[in-house]
């Protein structure tokens, strides 16, 4: 039985890392351009639910105390 559940989590903690390095390999190869109204009008997002996301992501990042700034 902890045979298993170490392969399992051993696999789990494997999965995270290579699910990290995807997204830097990615952000690396192309990077976001353009901002979020640029990005809004070629969707077709209402600009007022563009604002809405910006500033709710702007206020997660500073009670996590993160951000890539």
């Amino acid at each position: 039985m902890l045979i298993g559940m170490g392969t399992v989590f051993s696999f789990l903690v494997f999965l995270v890392f290579i699910t990290q390095l995807m997204t830097r390999l990615i952000q690396s190869i192309e990077p976001v351009q353009g901002s979020y109204a640029q990005m809004a009008d070629q969707f077709g997002v209402n600009e007022s639910h563009v604002e809405a996301m910006v500033l709710a992501l702007d206020q997660h990042r500073t009670y996590k105390g993160g951000g890539n700034e």
